[in-house]
């Protein structure tokens, strides 16, 4: 689920109903959680999101 707060976009989690900044990460319900954030791409094609590798 996707929507804006206060002109900021966020994703929402169905299950849990937190709500994560897109730019930063914050959870806009909980100051104590976050997500990680990675660039993306988008272009005519589906959309590529780069990550850092694994931690070994």
């Amino acid at each position: 689920m996707t929507g804006s707060d206060a002109g900021r976009p966020f994703v929402a989690s169905p299950l849990l109903k937190q709500r994560f900044d897109l730019a930063t990460g914050r959870c806009l319900d909980d100051a104590d959680v976050s997500v990680p954030v990675h660039p993306v791409r988008m272009s005519p094609t589906p959309a590529a999101a780069s990550a850092p590798p694994p931690a070994a």
